[in-house]
């Protein structure tokens, strides 16, 4: 008997390898791994199938399952799975459940960390942890039905708030306390990063994601040989043991804990670096890397915290216990304490309008198809499910559970509590279900309570929208009505102009006045329909107020039931108890007076034959008879003290049922006082909200009205100006008309003829007659000058200069009669045009202009796309003819050291001989020279290369020393004075161009790097590895550029080189400054080409911080292993172009001029 208990023990207890769940697991399993083809030929495990596979389906459709729940939304996807956000179909809570994918496990080198999950969250009861739900399993996912926290994770609230220091000692004393959870049932994370660190609805911290913990001894140390985590979050104790066995002890995660403080503060990690080896590299030199900006205000204590946080391991803060770092002087200037935290309220409270909101949460995209995903069909028993048998957890909805119930209800049973216990479970279980329905109505309400607070603040909102449209409706009216009464005070005697101005306005006033009204009667349905939405709101917490009584009062009913039952129950045993000693000890008086009447039967029987014995029966009967009393008041006495007993017993039990309804009375008023207390500070957190949101809308009006006030004398300004000018310009015409009456004046005097000015007459539309009259007016004057000398001419010729000019003057007279006529009809339409004939003009001009500068925009644009055609097809025949001309070159070289071999073996062989091996050799150079001067009409398949076309390397040969040869828009790569939260994309636009002798990059402030072309030691496309934060597009479009000792001036931020980690004590190995890095990222070997990263198992790789190149850690011993070529102290420099065949084009040109450089050094 007591071995069979033993046994259901262990089948009912949920963490025994042996549970019903992981009976069930296994046999289910079983059945799965030998349901194929293949498997099924084999006779036995075709019984086992036939006998077992249809009980198994029956048993996994009333097991849970994935269709018990529905999907809400995708909150999160990772390399093994995704977190979706769920909903059970019975109970309609939501919960978070996450998924992952069988064969990925099974391929994954450390493939049980799913267990340490589990179990972790399955049976650590904690406040600061994810709780586990359940966790189920099909034939290709396991899932895990988590906790569901609506406020996030520290990414997104370090994305939306600048986080003070006072917001993050609460969010680390908190993650302190969580971390401490985890050390507590003996683990180490390993893999703490604000994605792992989620946020309830209330805003406290609870911490996640437990797939990287180890198991710590009985000696708090852990033993591992692989560095696991997130690079920026590692410890640089754990990156000193990769591949080699290491221990470590809870100083691993406080590390962690130090980095992410200073990434609350600063906004970035301490040792964030582009490439992976770079971050490693800085996390080993963590002493003298880890630096505070200037621009960030960081008091001493925090400095001091993440110093001693950041620090070796051997002197650690936290190392000796949790108790070093709550003590420190960083937390003790907060309004909290360590103890209280939980009650406190957090910096910041998510707003939710329902349970199942997501918007804390990122959007994640689509799931890209795998066609590798799920088992491979087997051809022989793979036992692909086994690895997973004990995985269930079913919690309540499990066998365990109902069996479990079940055995208490028969125990209670069989002790004769009976049918009294178990309606009262069963009346307990229907108060549980009524309570529940109450606190679901509650939540309902909530919900509505909560939606409708939104649309109140959005019709709120509308409502202040359309009291601004109104002032500035009213504004514009008021503007409106200035600028009539204006235009009244300014008018002139137009009559008709005036009066149809008056109209224009008065239909203006009148349709703004209908504007107005309309809007004011939109601002009172919406006032109407704001006070139904309070009076709405008003009555649903009136109901929520009536629902939480009600509510209460059913709590308390239900308390008072059970209690009453129980106490029915007890006195009912009590009854049941005396009744039965009563009945027993009526038995034992019958029993007596039995043996009683036995007794005087035998005296009286006895009395004759013993008459001689009387004395001695006499003193027998009295010996008898004090027995007899004695035994009666001994009797008497026992009674008396089972009755005293009894009273006791009784008081006892009511004392305990009073202790008992004190207590829960107690703990009912502690919860409903903290509810109290949380409500209190939520309502005055919104309350804060609200009076600084309208503190910030009525500082956004002041300054509104400011501006429009601003603006409106900006208008009276610009007004009096357009008078003044419409002053000048009737000036001006008055000046103009003045000019003209003068002109007329001045044409009509012979003697001012001279004076009659050139520009007046250009200025006129009869400019033209004007400077025929002035080429009249000027042969009159030399025929007058000409008359001068009379005595000189015949008297034909006086008659005829007489004649001449007497014509001259009487065409020069009709001349100036036209230009008077011209000169009032001028003047005429000048009255009449006024000034729109100068805007006519103008905006001719302006059109005119227009047309001619977007000819010469399309022009440049068709010239530049040429430019780019023809750029291009000359690149490609570049590309061609360097190829060839290298070719050439080498069979060059190869005849060369054929004419000197074959010279050193002739020697000293006759001078004939040498000459026919001279003109033999010159013959051969001649051919080359032919074959050289003919590669430029060579066939390619790019087609036939034209003659014109000048190689790529006899351009640079040809070129100048300072000849630019390739120029073009970049992006620098800068990775440091660049304001927070930018640092990771920091790009800096500039301008390169590269000559035969330099590399220059330019600045938009004029600032400069000056590289030379001899210090270029590499240039290579880059990979994931080289820099994390770029995208798939971004990567091929960046080039990476490696050189010694450059010329540098400005400010412009370069990545400057790293130290060294590890040097190998090897002959060409001892160049390289290598740092032992696991690639997760695709990355190839510079030495054998092969693949540096494994998708299931880490390869032993090495990459060097000085000329950034990686190799096997196997290749060390190999003789042929390539030195370094940046042993000066390298450094590197990352451009991005604006496409990939620009980066092409900078990179050919880059090696061919290395291959220039060495070849000149050599």
């Amino acid at each position: 008997m007591e071995a069979a208990e033993k046994l259901a023990g262990v089948l009912l207890d949920t963490r025994s390898h042996l549970s019903v769940d992981a009976l069930l697991d296994a046999t289910t399993a079983l059945v799965q791994d030998c349901d194929h083809p293949q498997i099924r030929k084999s006779r036995p495990i075709e019984h086992f199938l036939e006998r077992y596979k249809r009980p198994i389906e029956d048993l996994q459709k009333r097991r849970i399952k994935i269709c018990d729940f529905d999907s809400i939304k995708v909150i999160g996807r990772g390399a093994f799975g995704e977190v979706q956000l769920v909903r059970h179909r019975t109970s309609k809570k939501v919960f978070a459940m996450k998924s992952l994918d069988k064969s990925e496990m099974i391929r994954r080198a450390d493939s049980a960390f799913f267990w340490d999950e589990r179990d972790i969250m399955a049976h650590t009861d904690s406040e600061w942890i994810v709780r586990l739900y359940y966790a189920f399993q099909d034939a290709r996912y396991l899932y895990m039905v988590m906790e569901y926290m609506p406020g996030g994770d520290l990414i997104t609230l370090m994305s939306n708030y600048e986080c003070n220091e006072q917001w993050a000692a609460f969010y680390i004393a908190e993650l302190v306390l969580a971390v401490d959870v985890i050390h507590s049932v003996g683990y180490l994370h390993r893999d703490l990063k604000p994605e792992n660190v989620l946020l309830d609805r209330r805003g406290h911290v609870k911490l996640a994601d437990f797939g990287t913990c180890v198991k710590m001894d009985k000696d708090g140390v852990a033993r591992c040989s692989s560095a696991v985590g997130t690079p920026d979050y590692i410890s640089p104790e754990a990156l000193q043991f990769q591949g080699v066995a290491g221990e470590f002890g809870p100083e691993l995660d406080w590390w962690s804990v130090g980095v992410l403080l200073y990434e609350l503060l600063i906004g970035e990690t301490p040792f964030y670096a582009d490439s992976l080896a770079g971050t490693y590299a800085r996390i080993q030199n963590h002493d003298s890397q880890l630096e505070f900006p200037d621009d960030v205000p960081i008091t001493p204590n925090a400095k001091d915290l993440i110093k001693r946080l950041l620090s070796d391991p051997k002197v650690r803060l936290g190392k000796k216990g949790v108790d070093e770092i709550k003590a420190h002087p960083f937390f003790t200037s907060c309004d909290w304490t360590f103890s209280t935290i939980r009650q406190a309220t957090p910096p910041v409270v998510p707003e939710l309008t329902s349970d199942d909101d997501t918007r804390w949460f990122e959007e994640v995209g689509p799931k890209q198809p795998n066609p590798g995903d799920g088992f491979q069909l087997p051809k022989a028993f793979t036992g692909n499910q086994l690895p997973f048998i004990g995985f269930t957890y079913s919690n309540e909805l499990g066998p365990a559970h109902h069996i479990q119930l079940k055995h208490a209800a028969t125990k209670a049973t069989q002790n004769g509590s009976g049918p009294e216990l178990i309606a009262l479970r069963q009346d307990k279980q229907l108060a549980q279900l009524e309570l529940s329905k109450v606190r679901a109505d509650k939540d309902r309400f909530e919900t509505d309570l909560g939606t409708t607070r939104v649309e109140l603040k959005i019709q709120t909102e509308k409502l202040k929208e359309m009291e601004n449209a109104l002032e500035q409706e009213r504004r514009y009216v008021e503007s409106e009505r200035q600028a009539r009464n204006a235009a009244e005070v300014n008018a002139g005697t137009k009559d008709k102009e005036k009066t149809m101005m008056e109209v224009e306005m008065r239909q203006t006033i009148g349709r703004h006045e209908r504007e107005l009204k309309t809007k004011e009667m939109r601002i009172d349905s919406l006032v109407h329909s704001e006070i139904s939405l309070r009076s709405e709101t008003e009555k649903l917490q009136k109901s929520l107020a009536q629902k939480e009584a009600a509510m209460k009062s059913l709590e308390e009913a239900l308390q008072k039931s059970l209690a009453q039952k129980e106490e029915v129950a007890l006195k009912s045993l009590e009854r049941q108890l005396q009744e039965t000693e009563l009945s027993q000890a009526r038995v034992e008086k019958e029993h007596v007076e039995t043996e009683l009447r036995d007794l005087k039967l035998r005296n009286r029987s006895l009395e004759g034959r013993c008459h001689d014995q009387e004395e001695t029966l006499g003193a027998e009967r009295d010996v008898i008879e004090l027995f007899k009393n004695e035994l009666s008041t001994t009797r008497l006495e026992l009674q008396m003290q089972a009755e005293k007993l009894k009273e006791l017993e009784h008081a006892l039990d009511q004392e305990r049922r009073y202790v008992e309804s004190e207590r829960l009375a107690r703990h009912i008023a502690e919860e409903n006082a903290s509810t109290n207390d949380m409500e209190k500070t939520m309502f005055e957190i919104e309350l804060r909200q609200t009076i600084g949101r309208h503190e910030r809308e009525l500082k956004a009006k002041d300054m509104r009205i400011e501006t429009l006030l601003q603006c409106e004398g900006n208008l009276r300004s610009e007004l009096d100006a357009l008078q003044q000018s419409l002053a000048q310009k009737e000036a001006s015409l008055k000046s103009l008309e003045r000019q003209l009456h003068e002109t007329v004046n001045l044409a009509t005097a012979p003697n001012k003829r001279k004076s009659f000015g050139a520009p007046n007459e250009m200025q006129s539309p009869f400019g033209p007659t004007l400077l025929k009259c002035q080429e009249s007016f000027r042969s009159v004057s030399n025929a007058s000058i000409c008359s001068g000398d009379l005595s000189q001419l015949s008297k034909e010729q006086l008659i005829k200069c007489f004649d001449r000019e007497k014509n001259m003057k009487e065409l020069t007279i009709q001349k100036l009669r036209e230009v008077s006529a011209q000169c009032n009809k001028y003047k005429n339409e000048l009255s009449k045009k006024g000034r729109l004939d100068s805007n006519k003009k103008r905006g001719q001009e302006i059109a005119t202009l227009q047309q001619q500068l977007n000819h010469e925009i399309n022009k440049a644009r068709e010239a530049e796309q040429l430019y780019e055609r023809e750029k291009d097809e000359l690149n490609k025949l570049l590309t061609d003819e360097q190829q060839c001309t290298d070719r050439l070159r080498d069979e060059l070289a190869q005849a060369r050291r054929n004419e000197e071999d074959l010279l050193a073996k002739l020697g000293e062989t006759s001078s004939t001989t040498s000459r026919d091996i001279e003109s033999q050799s010159a013959r051969q150079n001649g051919d080359v020279d032919t074959y050289s001067n003919c590669s430029s009409s060579i066939s390619t398949p790019n087609g036939s290369r034209s003659s014109a076309v000048v190689p790529l390397v006899e351009k640079i040969r040809n070129a100048g020393s300072e000849e630019v040869l390739l120029q073009s828009k970049c992006q620098l790569r800068a990775s440091a004075n660049l304001p927070k939260k930018v640092r990771k994309n920091g790009w800096i636009p500039v301008v390169t161009m590269i000559s035969v002798s330099q590399l220059r990059v330019i600045g938009e402030d004029q600032t400069e790097i000056v590289i030379d072309v001899a210090d270029i030691k590499h240039a290579r496309n880059v990979k994931q590895p080289d820099i994390r934060s770029a995208s798939e597009k971004e990567l091929k479009r960046i080039f990476h550029i490696l050189y010694t000792e450059p010329t540098t001036s400005g400010n412009l931020s370069i990545c400057a080189s790293m130290s060294s980690i590890a040097t190998v004590a090897q002959s060409a190995a001892a160049t390289h400054s290598f740092v032992e890095v696991s690639f997760h990222l695709p990355a190839n070997c510079d030495f054998c080409n092969t693949r540096l990263n494994e998708f299931f198992r880490t390869v032993p790789a090495l990459e060097c911080t000085c000329c950034k190149k990686r190799y096997h850690k196997n290749h060390l011993e190999d003789p042929k292993f390539p030195a370094c070529n940046m042993s000066r102290g390298g450094r590197e420099l990352m451009l991005m172009c604006e496409s990939s065949e620009e980066r092409a084009r900078w990179i050919t040109m880059l090696e061919a001029l290395i291959k220039r450089s060495l070849k000149a050094s050599s």
